[in-house]
């Protein structure tokens, strides 16, 4: 009778919904337990994957804290060599510059000018002749054109003085642009390392050699060799001279009291007139073989003796007699001070 009641699609739903309930409370059981397992299997892999995500950062803040580590170790190593490099490049230096400087043995030029400098009474004495339109053609002008001036007067004119103020004067605009500056006071008597080219010469090589860094290395491989100034012939300092100022991109030289150079009078026409035309020749052909301007601006203060006048009769001058600005200043100090 049961069964028959089965075979029937009523007898099925009733069965069923009878028995649904106990059915139901235990798969609940099971479905609950899946689903908690489910759940804690993602909460475990989440936790997996966070700390995987934990590791990997840890990782690599720990490859970049090495890496950075690293790099400014070698950083600090490489600056550290540079310094070093540089240290010893500047101790390098400073020895080849003092061997230059002993072999060299030049006179006391920075004196010299001090000396002169004393002589100014007032800190304006001589500006007349810096913004002398004649000196700023002479300083600015074209090469070649403008490149020799000549500053003349009577004895005890003050030209020196006047020299002194105009090597103050560049000294302070002194740049790139307006070259290098070099100069040298002649003095009479029979104190050689004052009167001479070859005092003149090494005066300009050691002025040269403290201005220019390039300079020192080709100096040194041509003076290292040398045991005392005495074996620097002439001839050696003029060619040592000659390739230190072409190397110049402008060098600005002033000479003072060339008519005193020379030991006596029968030599002193012959010294000046063989440093004008050594600088004559070095202007008219800077390089050998080449057709390039003059780098040198030469000034020359004299007193006229003919001799110098003759040579430098076709440059640019600047006459101290009947000038009416170096006069006021005159008239100025004889009221004034003496």
């Amino acid at each position: 009778m049961y069964v028959n009641d089965l075979s029937t699609n009523s007898g099925w739903k009733m069965w069923f919904e009878s028995a649904w309930p106990s059915f139901r409370s235990k798969f609940r059981q099971i479905l609950d337990s899946l689903k908690r397992y489910r759940a804690l299997l993602s909460e475990e892999k989440l936790t997996v994957v966070i700390e995987e995500q934990q590791t990997a950062r840890h990782l690599s803040e720990t490859k970049h804290d090495e890496i950075s580590k690293y790099l400014q170790d070698k950083f600090d190593t490489l600056k550290n060599a540079i310094k070093n490099q540089e240290l010893e490049s500047q101790n390098s230096l400073r020895s080849h510059r003092k061997s230059i400087r002993d072999r060299l043995n030049a006179p006391d030029y920075e004196m010299d000018h001090q000396l002169a400098a004393q002589k100014r009474h007032r800190k304006s004495s001589g500006n007349w002749s810096t913004d002398d339109p004649r000196f700023q053609q002479w300083l600015d002008g074209a090469p070649q054109q403008n490149d020799t001036l000549y500053l003349h007067g009577s004895p005890g004119s003050g030209k020196t003085t006047l020299v002194s103020q105009i090597i103050d004067h560049l000294r302070m605009q002194q740049s790139k642009s307006t070259g290098r500056l070099v100069f040298f006071y002649f003095k009479h008597g029979s104190d050689f390392t004052k009167n001479s080219m070859s005092a003149m010469l090494r005066a300009l090589l050691a002025q040269l050699l403290f201005q220019d860094d390039d300079l020192v290395s080709y100096l040194h491989q041509n003076i290292a060799e040398v045991n005392d100034s005495e074996s620097l012939s002439q001839e050696t300092l003029q060619s040592l001279t000659e390739t230190s100022l072409q190397k110049q991109p402008k060098v600005l030289v002033i000479l003072d009291g060339l008519d005193e150079s020379g030991v006596d009078m029968d030599i002193q026409g012959k010294v000046a007139h063989d440093i004008i035309k050594w600088f004559e020749d070095l202007m008219k052909h800077p390089t050998p073989g080449c057709s390039c301007t003059s780098n040198i601006k030469l000034l020359i203060a004299a007193q006229r003796d003919g001799s110098i006048d003759c040579l430098l009769s076709t440059f640019s001058q600047i006459r101290l007699e009947n000038n009416p600005s170096h006069e006021q200043e005159i008239r100025w100090y004889a009221r004034t001070v003496a």
